[in-house]
């Protein structure tokens, strides 16, 4: 009964974002004001600068991860780092996806996410894509990018000077061989329902059914 009662209450909060969200955003565009950019959700160390330079830009400009532990051993990112960490919000890791919806829903215009930004289980990468579509319908724009490693996989092909035999080997957590199915659906199903795909190098881009920006 009362996760029937937290789900109820989550579909009205959504519901309420959605609507407030778009009069935001359609008032907004009316008057020509600039787009509120938000990057997210993993907290990948560069999103700090990638936020600074937006600003410098003269856009809004912020960022939501869904905690700040990059790194166990050592503390790559802080939650100084960042606008908005849920998990130090006290959130459940199990609502994360809904607040993290519902934030974007009311105050973005544009979210800049990575290919690991996940909106349910990392194995039903078709949900995030209902979440995308979501976003899209309610006038969010979206701008997918890799961070490096979260589009990789062994793939059966031989990748110059091993790469991926070696990262194997520097993290054998990783299970590069054996998800690379649900990788490359959680690509696919990304491509799909973004608006703009940007490609970081020659080493991501192989992995890309779709590259609008090689940068």
């Amino acid at each position: 009964n009362t996760r029937i009662l937290l789900r109820l209450v989550w579909v009205a909060r959504f519901l309420w974002s959605c609507a407030i969200g778009w009069l935001v955003r359609l008032s907004r565009r009316a008057a020509r004001r600039g787009p509120r950019i938000w990057h997210g959700t993993f907290p990948m160390h560069m999103i700090r600068d990638m936020v600074d330079v937006d600003r410098r830009a003269g856009f809004v400009s912020a960022s939501i991860v869904h905690h700040a532990r990059l790194n166990t051993d050592y503390a790559l990112v802080t939650p100084s780092d960042f606008d908005v960490v849920l998990e130090e919000q006290g959130h459940r890791w199990d609502i994360l996806h809904w607040v993290t919806l519902c934030h974007l829903l009311r105050h973005a215009d544009i979210f800049v996410m990575f290919f690991d930004t996940r909106f349910a289980a990392s194995t039903e990468p078709e949900k995030t894509g209902v979440a995308l579509s979501v976003l899209r319908w309610f006038g969010v724009r979206l701008i997918a990018m890799p961070n490096g490693l979260d589009v990789v996989f062994l793939d059966g092909r031989v990748s110059r000077f091993g790469f991926l035999q070696r990262l194997q080997m520097d993290y054998p957590e990783w299970r590069l061989a054996s998800d690379a199915s649900v990788t490359w659906r959680s690509i696919q199903t990304i491509c799909r329902n973004v608006d703009f795909v940007v490609s970081a190098d020659s080493v991501c881009s192989r992995f890309l059914p779709r590259e609008d920006l090689r940068f």
